[in-house]
């Protein structure tokens, strides 16, 4: 929900507020004034700022929310409304979306890890 609410912030869909905010990256702290955030919640302002913010781990956290995003927006094609007679019953990608999930959660714990043992290393 969190990251839907910056997506659609950064659309620019209607009924967002003009107003700035200013929210911090989650990863490195640094502050990043949200244009039309006023009606963001803490939560949302945080997202938003690390959707923007471009340290290291950030870009690593757009990138895998790009991914996972592109890949939701591929089930929906291939067996959502958009399949036409190949579309498949919405439990079935209902499943579908949950493994995306699980794939996208698991490769970032997996890159988590890597990261720490370069670090210790």
């Amino acid at each position: 929900k969190i990251y839907q609410v910056y997506e659609n912030w950064k659309k620019g869909e209607k009924g967002m507020s003009k107003e700035s905010k200013t929210g911090a990256c989650r990863f490195c702290g640094q502050s990043i004034i949200i244009d039309g955030g006023a009606e963001m919640t803490e939560q949302q302002i945080e997202e938003a700022a690390t959707m923007r913010c471009e340290c290291e781990k950030a870009t690593e956290y757009q990138e895998s929310a790009n991914r996972r995003t592109v890949a939701k927006q591929r089930v929906g094609e291939l067996f959502g409304e958009e399949a036409g007679q190949f579309k498949q019953p919405e439990e079935v990608q209902a499943i579908i979306l949950n493994a995306v999930d699980t794939i996208c959660d698991k490769k970032n714990e997996s890159r988590s890890r890597d990261n720490q043992k370069r670090a210790e290393s």
